[in-house]
């Protein structure tokens, strides 16, 4: 019987990935049964999305005049609109389940490596991609599903190169991280940048390869940089961070001091504005504007495919709202930064919100579709999520949040849990890898301490560092780390259930341990040990 590197049978590999497969048929039966698909009108007022039929008519020009936020997103989309030989949102649905496919296969041969037989990782992963918040994103045609997939390729890849440190995985762990980074704005280039650097001190590898890795990320996020100073001024990945300023730190300060902030010049009256409105409701505080009409991608101030009245926020007479919303939030951050800090409590309460897939009762959304029905995977998830009510008080805020005093919130204790564990093995990570010494890192240092070390500092990004800036979609930024805050921490218990067990085989990085910290990888085929298969 073959033994693959790990020590594990094939035939015991591939048995393991088979709950992954029966859980995802049965999520998009689920979906289906539910009335779960893509909905094209929740496509039609996507923020994230340039005008479909600006899209459809021209991908290339409209991503080239994108402006408010990475392209990757908007040119998939685009792509699909106009060049896609079956249905378009058929085709949409079937990518969401081919990157759930890829992220469960790829999460589930990570647990492998790190001892966990391959049916019980097969298990926790496959009910990882049942988490409802994840799912609930293809509804609306968002990119999370797609994000999620490329965070545990990412972390896949990583765990590769650690293992057998050569060119080749370094490449494609930067190319990874370089979709990510056009895709997000929330996947910073200084991340990517940090992640590369874990990958090379960890372990070494010659300059030529280095050189490959750092070029791609430089030519092509650099390049859309360049882009952006070309085109519009301006070399920022994103715009939205402007308003998503003004909703996350704008508008959480009291709303007497912004007003004495207002009344002291030291912030402009934009500030006591809600953010995400069409433009004329800021005709009284921002300077006249002649649209761009070099495209219609930022000449249009609304979407004409859409039965409501949505904004383009790609119009380029948003550009000086967002500038003018970085530079209230600042001001006010400086003016009062014991508030802003105290605020950042509700961004964190929010993070781990559950957004359900269905309801019992289904309603008409503000799109005029109507509402998904509850699904098995709600179902199932109601009691496992250990769900907590809880309110966010927005009675002195200068914007409230949809206008409400309070803000009701579901909490989910199993995902906070989820998070508390995935930092504390981060911290032994971090200990184990600081007793191992420096010089003899290259061997010293395990693959799995290392690889945590980037799980941990991914979610604190995801969940700590953007609620220093976001309020509002806290939740739904989270769920692109769903499958690793659910799968990861049930990992460990599958570990220790597979060494009870007697199912326990050898770790990737202890067969990688009499590999060249060079990358010339020596081939092993190790005997296998523990239960047979």
């Amino acid at each position: 019987m073959r033994v693959e590197g790990d020590g594990w049978p094939r035939r015991t590999r591939v048995v393991g990935n088979a709950p992954v497969v029966v859980a995802l048929v049965a999520v998009v039966l689920g979906l289906r049964a539910g009335g779960a698909g893509i909905d094209r009108r929740s496509l039609e007022v996507s923020w994230q999305l340039i005008d479909l039929g600006v899209l459809r008519d021209d991908p290339l020009g409209s991503i080239w005049y994108l402006h408010v936020q990475p392209p990757l997103y908007n040119l998939v989309v685009g792509s699909v609109l106009r060049w896609a030989p079956t249905p378009e949102l058929g085709t949409l649905f079937v990518l969401y389940v081919v990157c759930l496919l890829v992220a469960g296969l790829l999460l589930t041969d990570l647990l492998v490596r790190w001892g966990v037989h391959p049916l019980l990782a097969g298990g926790v992963v496959a009910l990882s991609l049942t988490a409802p918040p994840l799912l609930s994103t293809i509804v609306h045609g968002s990119y999370e599903v797609p994000l999620a997939a490329m965070v545990v390729a990412a972390t896949w890849l990583f765990q590769l190169h650690l293992d057998r440190p050569n060119g080749r995985h370094l490449l494609a762990l930067s190319a990874v991280l370089t979709l990510l980074v056009m895709t997000r704005s929330l996947f910073h280039p200084a991340w990517l940048v940090i992640v590369l650097a874990m990958a090379l001190v960890a372990r070494p590898l010659p300059w030529r390869h280095v050189i490959a890795a750092a070029l791609l990320p430089l030519l092509v996020i650099g390049g859309w940089a360049l882009k952006n100073q070309i085109v519009f001024g301006d070399p920022t990945m994103s715009s939205w961070v402007g308003f998503n300023l003004q909703r996350g730190v704008v508008a959480p300060m009291a709303a007497d001091d912004v007003e004495d902030a207002v009344a002291d010049g030291d912030v402009t009256p934009l500030a006591q504005i809600p953010p995400w409105l069409s433009l004329p409701n800021y005709d009284e505080v921002a300077e006249p504007c002649d649209p761009d009409d070099r495209h219609p991608a930022v000449e249009e101030a609304e979407k004409h495919e859409v039965p409501l009245e949505v904004a383009n926020f790609n119009s380029s007479c948003f550009l000086p709202l967002y500038a003018e919303s970085e530079e209230n939030a600042s001001a006010l951050i400086r003016r009062d930064p014991g508030r802003f800090v105290s605020s950042r409590r509700a961004s964190v309460v929010a993070s781990f919100s559950i957004n359900r897939i269905g309801q019992e009762d289904p309603g008409e959304s503000f799109t005029g579709r109507r509402d998904p029905s509850t699904t098995w995977m709600d179902s199932l998830w109601g009691a496992l999520y250990v769900p907590v009510d809880t309110t966010i008080s927005m009675d002195d805020w200068n914007l409230p949040l949809l206008g409400l005093d309070e803000l009701p919130v579901e909490v989910s204790l199993s995902l906070v849990l989820g998070f508390l564990v995935v930092l504390a093995r981060t911290v032994v990570a971090v200990v184990r890898i600081a007793r191992s010494g420096w010089r003899d890192r290259a061997t010293a240092w395990s693959s799995e301490d290392v690889v945590w070390c980037l799980l941990g500092g991914t979610a604190v990004l995801v969940i700590v560092v953007s609620g220093l800036l976001e309020f509002g979609e806290n939740g739904r930024f989270r769920s692109t780390i769903d499958p690793l805050l659910i799968a990861l921490p049930l990992g460990l218990v599958a570990r220790w259930a597979s060494e009870r067990l007697g199912w326990s085989r050898p770790r990737a990085d202890e067969v990688a341990s009499a590999e060249e910290p060079t990358g010339e990888s020596v081939e092993r085929t190790p005997e296998p040990t523990g239960a047979p298969s």
